[in-house]
């Protein structure tokens, strides 16, 4: 039951597409997200789950072998180069799903791009990606870098559809407003973007997002024209 209001209309914008897609599950955590998608899109092909926690890792690795959909689960946080950060994790807590990197380049934790990522893989037969991707974003603040490094993924792809975790506390640590997630995605390519929590409710890109809707925290999907 977790946050199904926002993760429901997320399945079902994806399961309305009939084309099997890929999932990104970017900031995985445990593999919850995953495990929605495919137990309500039939037309799920395959998962790559990235996690930098090596609590949640272990967790993720085990849930998502129970799916009947291939499955790469990837320990590393994502972002717009490679290299090290340090995690920055309450210790006390089993797995801190609110757990993030900085950008420091010093650290034990591993950090990729998207893109860079793809193009050392050397997927065997039964796995390659889809032409159409979705990608769960929840990065706690690499949001805006994830897909400064994820470019030619999402101008190469068919179809893409996002659901990105708009935070106002995230959002104060890092500068940024929603409104600059959304830009960046849209330097990429076109996107419509909708709010789940509020029946779907178009986002309207001449205003700002928090004249819309109350400040708040938000998961928000966009749909690639």
């Amino acid at each position: 039951n977790y946050y199904l209001k926002e993760f429901m209309p997320f399945c079902e914008v994806l399961s309305r597409l009939n084309t099997p897609f890929t999932l990104f599950d970017l900031g995985a955590d445990i593999g919850t997200v995953s495990s929605l998608v495919a137990v309500n899109c039939k037309n799920l092909k395959n998962v790559v789950a990235f996690e930098p926690n090596p609590n949640s890792f272990e967790v993720l690795t085990a849930n998502l072998d129970n799916l009947n959909q291939p499955v790469k689960c990837v320990k590393s946080a994502v972002s717009n180069f490679d290299g090290f950060a340090t995690f920055h994790a309450d210790s006390e807590r089993l797995n801190d799903h609110e757990g993030y990197i900085d950008n420091s380049g010093e650290g034990d934790t591993g950090v990729t791009s998207l893109d860079n990522w793809q193009a050392k893989q050397k997927f065997e037969d039964d796995f390659f990606l889809e032409e159409t991707i979705a990608l769960k974003i929840d990065v706690e603040g690499q949001e805006i870098q994830l897909i400064e490094g994820a470019k030619a993924l999402i101008k190469s792809a068919h179809k893409v559809i996002v659901l990105i975790e708009v935070h106002p506390e995230v959002l104060a640590r890092t500068n940024h407003t929603p409104d600059d997630l959304f830009a960046t995605a849209e330097n990429c390519r076109e996107f419509d973007w909708i709010v789940p929590l509020y029946d779907n409710k178009p986002v309207n890109r001449n205003l700002s997002f928090f004249e819309q809707v109350p400040v708040g925290q938000y998961d928000i999907i966009g749909i690639s024209r």
